[in-house]
């Protein structure tokens, strides 16, 4: 049974003078992560947010008066809440720690989530105040922006909506703008990338280039082709030149698209260097030789994944499809049966992931395993 989150911000007060130890982050981020799957102490969640630590951000304060801050950051707090935000990260899907490491006082975690949407890692920066440990940020790798960010640029977005209305009263640009990220968003979620990129080039240009809004029309973009994918990475790496981790992410995606693989594979060794030696790295390494032809390496590396990561099934799906695609019935059919054991998966739902190799459905090979026959090596 899940521990609740309430249980770990009670140990983490006992002794509130004593640092952290290891263990106490692998607890507390083990607890959040439990939390949002089931739908549990959320609001309990959200207070371990450490607005003071947001405070203190170079970028906090400016172009905002006290007043707008203090009115602001309750609307931006209720419509961003950490819990909404990293729960629409997760989407059901998994998450686990690839590398933890401290810096100046706090303790940070990365994360990689795989979903139905596909990965992304995310790193948590946790310190201690006030003998409990909080969440004093966390940093986005698909949109490139740090959470704070993204609330005070929230913030901003609000100023800006409220003085457009002042001035141009209800028929204003700003009641637009909102009408028009929520039907974007809506165009996202039925895939309809067409319209979904002309309801964001209506927004006004403020709102366009901001670093959280922006990757909206990366992701748009991605949905529509490689070369409009490419163009809108172009457009947010000019814009934002300093999102290190964002590009190398990105750059990954677009020189896979392109065809560039090489180059590809060189942004992961570097991306490495923030999220650690997570085996899906070295499952996306693969991925990319066998994209150029090149099965015998990716073979080796998806074997690799699968001795570091048994349970993780797309390496062994990734070794079936390499054997279907050399010609190598056999190899595939044993390989089926191991994944047929390893994750008791019936024939019919594991054959339906390869209909696009019909020699193989009509080989030998394929019948005897199809029927429990005995397979003897040629």
């Amino acid at each position: 049974m899940l521990r609740p989150l309430f249980a770990v911000l009670l140990l983490a007060t006992l002794g509130s003078c004593a640092s952290p130890e290891p263990a106490d982050y692998d607890s507390f981020v083990h607890d959040i992560l439990s939390s949002i799957a089931a739908g549990e102490d959320l609001a309990r969640l959200d207070r371990t947010f450490d607005w003071a630590a947001a405070q203190a951000k170079p970028y906090y304060g400016r172009y905002l008066t006290e007043r707008e801050q203090y009115e602001y950051r309750i609307q931006a707090l209720d419509q961003m809440r950490l819990s909404k935000v990293l729960s629409g990260m997760l989407q059901g899907g998994q998450a686990e720690v690839t590398r933890q490491y401290d810096v100046e006082g706090q303790h940070f975690v990365v994360l990689r989530i795989l979903n139905d949407e596909g990965f992304r890692y995310v790193e948590l920066a946790l310190q201690q105040r006030d003998g409990k440990l909080r969440i004093a940020d966390f940093y986005d790798y698909t949109t490139g922006e740090w959470y704070t960010m993204s609330l005070y640029h929230f913030m901003q977005t609000l100023r800006y909506l409220r003085q457009t209305v002042r001035t141009h009263g209800q028929q204003s640009p700003a009641r637009a703008a909102r009408i028009f990220m929520e039907e974007m968003e809506q165009a996202i979620a039925d895939r309809d990338y067409e319209v979904a990129m002309r309801y964001y080039r209506r927004l006004p240009p403020e709102l366009r280039r901001s670093s959280s809004v922006h990757t909206y029309k990366v992701r748009i973009a991605a949905a529509m082709s490689d070369a409009a994918y490419v163009d809108a990475l172009i457009d947010h790496l000019r814009y934002h030149p300093e999102s290190e981790r964002f590009r190398l992410l990105h750059q990954f995606h677009a020189y896979s698209a392109t065809g560039e693989l090489q180059r590809a594979r060189q942004q992961l060794y570097q991306l490495s260097k923030y999220v650690g030696a997570d085996y899906y790295l070295t499952y996306l390494e693969a991925e990319t030789y066998q994209q150029s032809a090149d099965l015998a390496a990716a073979l080796t590396l998806y074997t690799e994944v699968q001795e570091r990561r048994p349970d993780f099934i797309d390496a062994h799906l990734a070794e079936v499809t390499l054997h279907l695609q050399d010609g190598s019935y056999q190899a595939a059919t044993r390989k089926l049966s191991e994944v047929e054991q390893l994750f008791d998966l019936p024939k019919a739902e594991l054959e339906a992931l390869f209909y696009d190799y019909p020699d193989f459905f009509a080989s030998t090979a394929y019948s005897n395993w199809r029927t429990g026959a005995v397979v003897q090596d040629i």
